[in-house]
């Protein structure tokens, strides 16, 4: 963390200790009131004032987003950004990892002179059901697009204890709001020991190197969240932590458009609809297949069964052993027809076979037949 002497923390404390009293429900006003509010509460450089609405139709200011899990604790990073103790502020929050805040909540904040809108968003990841994610981020994409002046930060809020899941959370933040965005976000780590909160460096070692990768991306902007049950409001390294969190966001050249979100969303949204074209495409063609093998194996058989169970019509022309061609109904018992083909030193030849029995059936009824063995004078036998 950046090291701070003394004297400037103090001067620190002093300007905070300015500002508004501690937060009650008489500190909630609307958005009309909040710029006769702040300034008249302003009174030094870094101070903020805060305002909660229940409902978000518009801002005039630049934005600061706090995004991240539900329950991971950006109502209380928000809190201690405004200058309160992180349990004791606007945003509600509460002991447990179940999500808090509903809804996107704003309060006004102020940091060298320029005022923002801090809005505080649902979780975006609620493990506990997938659907309640899927509301938070188009309300989150509502939110953005209420945005007329651009969003100066983006904070990203990570529980200390990330796990092999925060890739996915970082590929959907970055599919979500896109590449550009990484310019414009900070990571806070919440739920974070007292060792780590004290010493940067301590803290850099529980970095994975996964992390570590995403941190370098961008620009190892990285914050710690005081935990509320560790740190009080008087405690210096909360004034240092609050305030290197400022003084990145003062830092950001330019902000994240309302047009970079929808020119993302837009690009996304083709490429979903590209992706579920080519599943009913693929769906179709395996049906298809499916059919196909199915009418291909129905077709077998069928020519299977017709062959094992063929009867020769009268009007069926077959070949003779002398090579003439004559219809079966001339055939007489002793004649030689030809039956099958075979090669013989790469020419092909029919095989013959000879006619021991005439049988004469009708189609439309079911003709039972016995077993004929017989015995030829020169001692051959067949069936």
């Amino acid at each position: 963390m950046v090291t701070r002497k003394a004297e400037e923390i103090n001067k620190l404390k002093e300007e905070l200790r300015q500002k508004l009293p501690p937060y009650s429900s008489d500190d909630v006003y609307s958005e009309e009131e909040d710029e006769e509010i702040i300034d008249s509460k302003r009174n030094s450089k870094g101070k903020s004032t805060s305002g909660v609405h229940e409902e978000i139709n518009s801002f005039r200011y630049p934005a600061i987003l706090l995004i991240g899990d539900a329950g991971v604790g950006k109502s209380t990073l928000g809190n201690w950004l405004l200058g309160y103790h992180g349990d004791n502020g606007p945003f509600e929050t509460k002991a447990s990892c179940d999500p808090v805040t509903l809804e996107p909540q704003t309060s006004l904040i102020e940091i060298n002179d320029r005022k923002y809108n801090l809005i505080d968003t649902p979780g975006l990841f609620d493990v506990k059901d997938d659907a309640r994610s899927e509301i938070a981020l188009t309300k989150l994409a509502n939110t953005i697009n209420h945005c007329s002046y651009g969003i100066q930060a983006i904070i990203f809020v990570v529980r200390k204890a990330f796990g092999k899941e925060i890739d996915r959370r970082i590929q959907a933040i970055q599919g979500f709001l896109g590449e550009k965005s990484l310019d414009h976000m900070v990571i806070a780590f919440t739920h974070v020991n007292m060792d780590q909160t004290m010493d940067r460096r301590i803290m850099k070692q529980s970095f994975s190197s996964r992390m570590i990768k995403f941190l370098d991306r961008i620009d190892n902007r990285w914050i710690v969240s005081p935990h509320p049950d560790l740190f009080n409001l008087d405690d210096d390294i909360v004034y240092t932590n609050v305030y290197e969190a400022k003084d990145i966001i003062d830092s950001f050249p330019e902000a994240y458009t309302t047009e970079m979100f929808n020119k993302v969303r837009s690009a996304r949204e083709e490429a979903e609809e590209t992706a579920r074209r080519e599943e009913r495409i693929r769906s179709c063609e395996e049906e298809l297949e499916k059919i196909r093998r199915e009418i291909d194996r129905a077709g077998r058989e069928s020519a299977k069964r017709e062959v094992e169970n063929h009867c020769f019509s009268l009007d069926t022309i077959v070949i003779l052993e002398s090579g003439e061609k004559i219809e079966m109904s001339k055939v007489k018992i002793g004649d030689k027809i030809a039956c099958d083909v075979y090669n013989s030193g790469g020419i092909s030849k029919l095989k013959y076979s000879e006619v021991y029995l005439i049988a004469h059936v009708d189609k439309h009824k079911e003709t039972e037949f016995l077993k004929v063995e017989y015995t030829k004078p020169d001692g051959m036998t067949g069936n």
